[in-house]
């Protein structure tokens, strides 16, 4: 509640974000980045006990090709969100 209130966003958009329901913009990475006081790219970075677990480069190189892989996944799944629900909305206000 308290990063909500911070970031002037209510509950449950945060709780959307967090559960992938919904897809961050600009604006809100900027909102979020400013309420923890970080920079928005910080946003996308591994959590420090994930980074804590890499060993050796082998393993980095791994770990990135996953978030790289994680991060195509959520980005395409939102643009197809996107637009499929553009497109109902125009198919029913041309009804």
């Amino acid at each position: 509640m308290k990063l909500a209130e911070k970031a002037d966003l209510s509950v449950g958009y945060i709780c959307d974000l967090e559960s992938g329901r919904r897809w961050e913009t600009p604006e809100t990475f900027s909102k979020l980045s400013c309420a923890l006081g970080i920079n928005p790219f910080e946003l996308l970075l591994p959590s420090v006990q994930e980074s804590a677990s890499i060993s050796n480069l082998s393993e980095l190189r791994d770990y990135i090709a996953t978030i790289s892989d994680s991060l195509k996944q959520n980005v395409t799944s939102a643009v197809n969100k996107a637009i499929s629900e553009t497109l109902e909305m125009q198919l029913t206000n041309n009804k």
